[in-house]
């Protein structure tokens, strides 16, 4: 999806619901035809259609007569794709991060900044007028993590690891 520097942040967030909302009333489309329409080389080290991919869950309250339930965290040993960032909205209203990674393509270091410019981009659009401003005034810093969002990097070895450009296919 173009991303246009003079939309306001709420503008972009339509639009991507919009384009969200449409690629989902053709999920009933079989995967392969997708990959084949889109003329994607099949790879069987990558995903045929995305390198990231972001996740926006609210926290469960599972309640059992009689039983205690604690929720278990799954650590992946590889990481499936170059980046997934997972959020999560707890039942306070705050937020937890997760950012997984591939090694052979990011750095602790890395993972760190993003996460820290994630918050920062959070902070920004949810202050008084934020979601109005143009995209392109919100623009990187290095600040720190705000209140409220946590932020845990998960750094997984990719055993298909590979070198050069994010290839990004796009579903018109």
């Amino acid at each position: 999806m173009l991303v246009l520097t003079d939309d306001s942040f709420a503008d972009l967030v339509e639009r991507v619901r919009q384009r969200t909302l449409s690629a989902l009333a053709q999920q009933d489309v079989p995967f392969d035809r997708v990959v084949t329409e889109l003329g994607t080389e099949r790879d069987p080290s990558r995903h045929p259609l995305f390198d990231v991919m972001f996740s926006l869950t609210e926290e469960a309250s599972l309640r059992l007569d009689g039983a205690e339930v604690t929720p278990m965290p799954v650590r992946a040993r590889s990481s499936s794709f170059d980046l997934t960032l997972q959020v999560e909205q707890r039942l306070d209203g705050s937020l937890s991060a997760e950012l997984e990674y591939a090694t052979a393509l990011f750095d602790g270091s890395t993972a760190r900044r993003l996460l820290r410019e994630y918050a920062r981009l959070l902070r920004e659009v949810c202050a008084y007028g934020g979601a109005d401003r143009p995209v392109a005034s919100l623009t990187p810093s290095l600040t720190g993590v705000g209140q409220g969002v946590t932020q845990r990097g998960t750094a997984v070895e990719d055993p298909s690891a590979r070198a050069g450009a994010l290839h990004q296919p796009r579903i018109p």
